[in-house]
């Protein structure tokens, strides 16, 4: 038996197998009788979802056994140049997300006195990425509250904001096709290391450094709340948040001017103070909107309208 204090600890709760990488508290803003309108990328058929089983994966944030190459990699790509303050939370969520995974593999699983470690390990190495996720979540509900209420407030103070802007950085890098664009990076500087097996270690290091980058510049931006009274409503997708100017090339974008709809009726910039935007939307602005969130999605899009759907062909354009 493992003494009560260890115990207290390694008390388990169940393993989280069903992992979003869009919220779903995000998504009921197009819920029609509890459930989305769903279109496949490729697919003409629109079919009708409940948001938990929509942009999710079994085990999709699982933590992965990586090596001193794969971590080399991550240092030299992203922490080399980093501020100290950065590399020092940066190292303390390597560790988070390596340590149990190590232990674990350093551990007799035959040893029937470290069964009930062996156990929270497990758990703990499906559930701790997740976890992480569901924080950053609840951090970013009272920002997109706000928004929907047309205030944007929270931005001028300096803990809302940097609240904020950590949590959609967050979301723009956390999806699906992010992941699976860092594992199409390669080769790799670092002989021995592996993208692929250090993808989701590699994307919340650079969700990091973006989030801190963008933070030290935030009085450089502005939020625009952009306002929908077209009769077509804004879509989203499986990646929710975009950089406009990052659509269409293939090389890095010059400039930064995040989109992400919040609703059939109102989604949010964020874009440098010199870019004019008008807060009330035409139908060919919305159109257009809503073709960067067909462009940019991996591999579903979301409304609360069929019949839009329906109507929307894979280039982009309405047919309604």
């Amino acid at each position: 038996m493992l003494p009560p204090e260890i115990a207290k600890i390694v008390k388990l709760a169940g393993p989280k197998n069903r992992q979003h990488y869009v919220f779903q508290r995000y998504l009921k803003a197009w819920e029609r009788d509890r459930k989305v309108w769903v279109r496949r990328h490729r697919e003409k058929k629109v079919f009708h979802a409940t948001t938990r089983n929509v942009a999710v994966e079994n085990h999709f944030y699982k933590l992965q056994p990586v090596t001193e190459e794969d971590l080399a990699l991550i240092r030299l790509l992203l922490l080399d140049t980093a501020p100290d303050y950065v590399k020092e939370r940066c190292e303390t969520l390597i560790h988070n997300m390596t340590v149990p995974m190590a232990i674990k593999m350093a551990i007799d699983p035959a040893n029937p006195g470290l069964k009930e470690i062996s156990a929270w390990l497990d758990e703990h190495i499906i559930n701790a990425q997740e976890n992480l996720h569901c924080d950053v979540e609840e951090g970013l509900v009272p920002a997109i509250d706000s928004m929907l209420d047309g205030k944007i407030e929270f931005y001028r103070e300096n803990d809302s904001a940097q609240e904020f802007i950590h949590a959609i950085c967050f979301q723009y890098m956390r999806t699906k096709k992010m992941r699976e664009g860092m594992e199409a990076i390669g080769p790799t500087p670092v002989p021995g290391s592996d993208m692929k097996r250090c993808s989701t270690l590699y994307m919340l290091i650079s969700t990091m450094r973006f989030a801190d980058s963008l933070y030290r510049r935030r009085d450089q931006f502005k939020i625009v709340l952009l306002d929908n009274e077209t009769a077509i409503p804004f879509i989203t997708g499986d990646q929710p948040i975009i950089n406009v100017h990052a659509t269409g090339s293939e090389a890095p974008p010059e400039r930064l001017e995040l989109f992400y709809p919040l609703s059939p009726k109102r989604a949010m910039t964020l874009l440098e103070l010199a870019t004019e935007r008008s807060t009330a939307l035409s139908i060919n602005e919305v159109q257009q909107f809503n073709e960067l969130i067909l462009w940019n999605s991996y591999e579903q899009v979301f409304s609360n309208s069929r019949e839009y759907l329906d109507g929307l062909r894979m280039d982009g354009s309405s047919e309604l």
